[in-house]
């Protein structure tokens, strides 16, 4: 009677132990998927052509991040979540309304789907490859009034340069006042950011060079004195924390001159 108990017993172990494997076996599977929690960092185009950097954050299914063009650096807010490998997505606006909808595929390194607009029927594939880089954050208060220093209290420079620039924010937009001696001029504000040296550049748009020669060595090829007829246009320079850093002037082989009302080579306003 024992023995055969035991057989009894050994038969229902071997038949439940292998469900029993299977179980767990779908449990791991399950947990390696897309859906873990994570912090990553993509790379890759909207339409095939219009390059955007996405810093997305999952914790137990609940997305959350920011997305910016590249041709702008503004970061837009995320939102969504992922089952699986299926992620969903909506892009918010400056007043978290939902303006557009991204959902695909995650897998361990890429992403693919597509972006559709919440306001019309505007749908655009969306490609992305995970990086390693890192991403520099705009500063954390952009808006507000920037001068140049009578000395400046890091190079020492004494040079004449009153110059003010004014940055305000509107609908998720950034905008500026440039004001010094010789002009008085408004504009957009766009931001470049690295993301192998995590450097952050501001630009002011629309505002003219006062003088621009170009790549030197080129010009030999034409007649002399004879002026480039590039335009050069928008102001740009380093953007930190509290302060703007312009170069202004170029070098023998790339000459140049932005504002030429100053006459500091690098042009350094600090935020009041």
């Amino acid at each position: 009677m024992i023995r055969i108990l035991s057989i009894v017993l050994f038969a229902l172990f071997i038949g439940v132990l292998p469900n029993e494997a299977l179980a767990k076996e779908h449990n791991t599977d399950s947990s390696s998927s897309a859906g873990k929690d994570f912090q990553k960092t993509f790379t890759g185009t909207i339409n095939k052509k219009i390059a955007v950097v996405f810093q997305i954050e999952n914790i137990g299914g609940e997305l959350s991040g920011t997305y910016f063009y590249a041709s702008k650096g503004i970061d837009i807010k995320l939102t969504g979540t992922i089952t699986g490998q299926q992620l969903e997505m909506y892009e918010l606006d400056y007043l978290n309304n939902k303006t557009a909808k991204i959902n695909g595929e995650l897998n361990s390194s890429n992403f693919t789907g597509r972006w559709q607009s919440m306001s019309s029927d505007k749908s655009l594939p969306v490609s992305l490859n995970e990086t390693n880089a890192k991403v520099a954050p705009l500063p954390s208060k952009i808006e507000g009034v920037y001068k140049t220093q009578a000395k400046d209290d890091q190079t020492g420079d004494e040079t004449p340069c009153e110059l003010t620039i004014t940055i305000t924010k509107k609908e998720g937009e950034y905008y500026y006042n440039l004001k010094s001696l010789a002009r008085d001029v408004n504009g957009k504000v766009s931001f470049s950011r690295d993301i192998e040296s995590r450097e952050t550049y501001i630009t002011l748009e629309g505002i003219k060079w006062d003088e621009y020669k170009g790549d030197v060595s080129a010009q030999k090829m034409k007649k002399k004195n004879k002026k480039s007829k590039d335009v050069m246009t928008g102001i740009d320079g380093l953007f930190a924390e509290n302060e703007i850093t312009i170069q202004n002037d170029g070098n023998a082989m790339n000459a140049y001159t932005k504002l030429s009302e100053c006459d500091r080579k690098y042009i350094r306003l600090v935020k009041e």
